[in-house]
């Protein structure tokens, strides 16, 4: 059975979103990731956001991070994430 993203988000199971570990999560608006991603010149904690509309059929996803490059990279990594393509990470 696949299960949607935002359970598979919250599942003690996801430990890890790409080469980067989950070190806590929030489900106060959809399930925030806090991420262990190396913060560069003084820049943002790396989160990322999974957010179901609850009107309409889809997804959002929000990304903050000391760099643009590593806001890209994950935010292809959440994609993959939601689009299933990738397994949710066990340590």
């Amino acid at each position: 059975m696949i299960r949607r993203p935002i359970s598979r988000a919250g599942s003690n199971e996801t430990t890890s979103l790409g080469r980067y570990k989950v070190l806590r999560k929030e489900n106060l608006d959809g399930i925030k990731f806090f991420l262990d991603a190396p913060i560069k010149d003084k820049g943002a904690e790396a989160w990322v956001l999974l957010r179901s509309s609850g009107t309409e059929p889809l997804m959002r996803i929000y990304v903050e991070a000391s760099s643009p490059a590593l806001v890209q990279e994950i935010l292809e990594e959440a994609v993959a994430f939601v689009d299933n393509k990738v397994p949710a990470a066990v340590h």
